[in-house]
């Protein structure tokens, strides 16, 4: 079993240190990994053992004849790799370096301390908010980036007489190499507490509309089985949280699968659920027959921000329409439900929101176009998941269906199944995800 080590003890795991145990793994022998890294076989067995204390556990199985990985080594080096494949095309994709050679080289004569700079910098508005969070001079960040920029051959900051500005290239960069540098974290943290142990932290983001609603119940089971790992729960705007997940500050959204948004996100759905239109309980056009679209267009409305799926309908269901009537732009639900249950406004939610708490709400009878949208999760495409990841989603996704199939049918009309497969890029969407037609 591996024990629990201080945070900043892995930043001291360097590259060099993870290229030798890939070595040993491929070689299977201390003598062959010597060779193929360059380095006296005392210096790699000492190299080995620095790596092993740092991050709490034996790695190898040393044997006079050969030596291999253990299991917790095996765990380890599935992060090692995904670590070298995301900073190696990082490193190409911002200098234009072909030569695997001449790659791995520039990437080795990188340290974690200087790419904890450059992800600060990226991150920041000025050198001096950058050097203050990591808790340096100004001078020794400079110092740091003109290393960085000598190494890699390519400039990183635009000099010039207002200050010192990231370029945007370099700012990519920088996210790709902190995408690359958290495989390290969960695997130390896969490591560290063995084989069928769940201790590790998640960080999810949820959907002001819908994502909030499923989240509780399933936060509250998956408290309740994995009580030691730490869940981080960010609430905010889809862009925004588009935002974070690729830049790796949240590991998965939850809520309406969004649309579009580049092949390096991937979705899970797990159930549509159709657009109603609502409005306060005893709203004229809930008891109203015949219903059409210019009644819709006399009311004021509460929409989603543009882009959204819920704006998105909107605009489709009214067409030329939409200028006729006063908007509020607003995604929070309880802000919506307030909203609604003060006026003779009108607004869409899913058959899942609604299920939900439908108090003070009532159904008008109108049909809403197609598409419905999804209810589940969306990551990185090409994020692998942790145990507690996978255990997360299993939870959701069974909460999920048990909400959405449980909608009545004579309100919501017929609730799609879907083919509960594993994550799927946007490009394969659609009919490929095994999904019935609304």
């Amino acid at each position: 079993m591996a024990t629990a080590l201080p945070a900043d003890r892995f930043d001291e795991i360097s590259f060099r240190q993870l290229r030798i145990l890939q070595s040993i793994s491929d070689v299977k022998s201390v003598r062959g990994a010597s060779d193929a890294c360059n380095i006296s076989q005392p210096g790699l067995t000492q190299s080995l053992a620095k790596l092993e204390r740092r991050v709490g556990c034996e790695l190898v199985s040393r044997g006079s004849q050969r030596s291999v990985l253990n299991d917790l080594g095996a765990i380890f080096l599935k992060r090692v790799n995904r670590l070298f494949d995301q900073a190696e095309a990082a490193l190409r994709g911002f200098t234009g370096a072909k030569d695997p050679d001449d790659i791995r080289s520039r990437l080795n004569r990188l340290s974690r301390s200087q790419l904890r700079s450059l992800i600060y910098l990226a991150e920041s508005a000025s050198f001096a908010d950058a050097a203050r969070l990591i808790g340096i001079a100004p001078a020794t960040l400079q110092r740091s980036v003109r290393d960085i920029e000598l190494n890699l051959r390519r400039p990183l900051v635009n000099r010039s007489s207002s200050g010192l500005l990231m370029i945007p290239q370099a700012v990519d960069f920088a996210r790709g190499m902190k995408l690359a540098l958290q495989e390290i974290g969960w695997g130390l943290h896969e490591i560290r507490t063995g084989p069928g142990d769940w201790s590790s932290s998640i960080t999810i983001g949820s959907m002001p509309s819908g994502g909030t609603y499923l989240l509780s119940a399933a936060l509250n089971e998956f408290a309740a089985r994995r009580a030691e790992c730490a869940v981080q729960v960010v609430v905010e705007s889809s862009a925004s949280l588009v935002r974070s997940l690729r830049a790796g500050d949240v590991d998965l959204i939850v809520g309406t699968i969004l649309d579009n948004e580049g092949p390096d996100l991937a979705s899970r759905p797990f159930a549509r659920t159709p657009y109603v239109i609502v409005g306060r309980q005893g709203h004229p056009l809930a008891r109203a027959d015949n219903v059409g679209v210019e009644d819709l267009a006399a009311h004021d409305w509460l929409v989603g921000a543009r882009g959204s799926s819920r704006r998105k309908i909107f605009d489709t269901l009214l067409g030329d329409r939409t200028a006729s009537c006063s908007r509020i732009e607003i995604s929070a639900l309880p802000g919506l439900r307030t909203l609604l249950a003060s006026s003779d406004r009108l607004a869409l939610m899913t058959s899942f929101e609604i299920d939900q708490d439908m108090d003070g709400l009532s159904v008008v009878p109108f049909p809403v176009p197609p598409p419905a949208p999804y209810i589940g999760v969306t990551m990185r495409a090409n994020w692998l998941p942790t145990r507690s990841h996978e255990e997360f989603v299993q939870i959701i996704q069974r909460y999920a269906l048990l909400n959405v199939m449980n909608c009545a049918p004579a309100t919501y009309g017929n609730l799609n199944q879907v083919n509960l497969g594993a994550a799927r890029p946007r490009s394969a969407q659609g009919s490929s995800l095994g999904c019935t037609s609304p």
